[in-house]
Formats: structure tokens, sequence, C-alpha cells
């Protein structure tokens, strides 16, 4: 724990975030090592939120992020990331804001995440109005459930619907597997391999049925290392 002391503490005003630039350096060393490069990394910023912490990934190789609010994918896209996938399905004022995010910067590969027919139809309306196509990859509940459509035949249903709205592209598939947490990394290890095949198996099935699925995205901090070493899997999200 020495590396997270601070010298003169007493000078600092309390409250006050601080950040240890070498843990945070070591951290994205790490991953670029269990992965074999930054090319299947596609980190979540809603951890951090910080502009900071995205330019440090950025500079290690990171060129593609994962964010949690239209307002952290709009900070992204200022600091010129050219690849921005939101996590969450935008319903309401949030549909206005993503759609925002991507008129203001049509450079951008944007793409958020749908498990339901009537929020992609609200958000097919808005992107076609304002002219714009927005990305989307079913969001699938492989064992979390939390949110997410069903793995099979209900995520099939869901593709050849996006395929069909205007406004949107289907982009792939999406699971996080956030109840891979034991502390035992065996038990982890065949949770999350579990938990991953239900994805496989439904990017089998969309793709029998003569879709693409451009992307397989996949885990979390705990899962992200065994996840990772499935062939299946594109890219994974730890943050």
């Amino acid at each position: 724990m020495d590396k997270y002391m601070v010298s003169e503490a007493h000078l600092i005003p309390t409250p006050a975030l601080l950040v240890f630039r070498e843990c945070v350096e070591e951290n994205i060393r790490r991953m670029g090592e269990l992965l074999g490069g930054y090319s299947r990394l596609r980190p979540h910023i809603k951890t951090h939120k910080m502009a900071q912490v995205a330019k440090m990934e950025m500079a290690a190789g990171v060129d593609k992020f994962k964010c949690a609010t239209p307002k952290e994918a709009a900070m992204l896209a200022a600091l010129g990331v050219g690849d921005i996938m939101m996590s969450y399905h935008p319903v309401g004022a949030a549909i206005q804001r993503i759609v925002h995010v991507k008129r203001r910067y049509p450079q951008v590969d944007l793409s958020v995440i749908g498990d339901n027919e009537g929020a992609l139809k609200a958000l097919s309306e808005v992107c076609s109005s304002a002219g714009v196509e927005i990305g989307v990859l079913i969001d699938l509940n492989t064992g979390m459930d939390r949110t997410g459509a069903a793995p099979g035949e209900p995520s099939l249903t869901l593709a050849k619907m996006i395929q069909e709205l205007a406004g949107l592209r289907f982009d792939g598939l999406h699971c996080y597997d956030g109840h891979v947490s034991n502390p035992d990394p065996e038990f982890r290890k065949r949770t999350a391999f579990h938990s991953i095949q239900k994805a496989v198996e439904t990017k089998e099935l969309i793709e029998a049925s003569g879709l693409s699925v451009e992307r397989l995205v996949a885990s979390g901090s705990p899962a992200f290392e065994y996840t990772s070493q499935i062939p299946d899997v594109d890219e994974v999200s730890p943050g």
C-alpha cells in the first residue's frame, strides 16, 4: 500500500480526488500485456470519466472506447476518438443528446446498445429525422439479469428489425458479465466461459440467417482476461 501514501497530506484541501499516475499507467500497460496489444481493447470510461486518463490510454495505443452517457461520448469525440460505443440504450431525452453528438462529430463511428423494439423504433425516428446513422449492438442477457434481450431467437428477431429501421445500422452483439465477480480465479473463469457461450451461439444463429455480426463486445474488469481467450469475442471492455 506504500504506493498510495501521500507525502505532506496535510497540505491537500479536502475532499480531493487524487490520481496516482504511475498506478494508472501500470494498469493500462497490464491490459495491453494481457491482450497482446490494444487492438481488442475497448476500455469503459464510466468509472474515471476523465479526459486525462482517456488521453493516457490513447497514447498507449487505444483507439476505441466505451462510455455510459451522451456527455461522456461527447468528451471522447472532442478528444478525437473515432470509435465510440455507448453501453446503454438511449431513451427519452438521451436520444436527442446522443444524436446531437453524432451531428456535431459526424466523422465518429458512434454506436449504442439496444434490447427492445419500442426503444429502437424511438431511436430510429429521431436518427432518421436528423439525417444521421447510428450503429446498434444488441445487448444480450447472458446471466446478469439486469438488462438485455434473451439470447437466441429473440435476438435474431431484433437484429432483423434493426436492419430495416431507418437511421440505424446493425453492428453486432454486446454482453456485460457483471455477475462474474467471484474472487476465486478458477470459478470466475468457468463462469465467464459459460456466460459468453450464450453470446457465441447467438452470433452463430444470426450469421446463419444471412446477417453479418460485425463484432461481439463482451466482459468487464473481473472477467475480461478469460473472455478474451474466446476467438469469437472481438473486443473486451474492462473499466
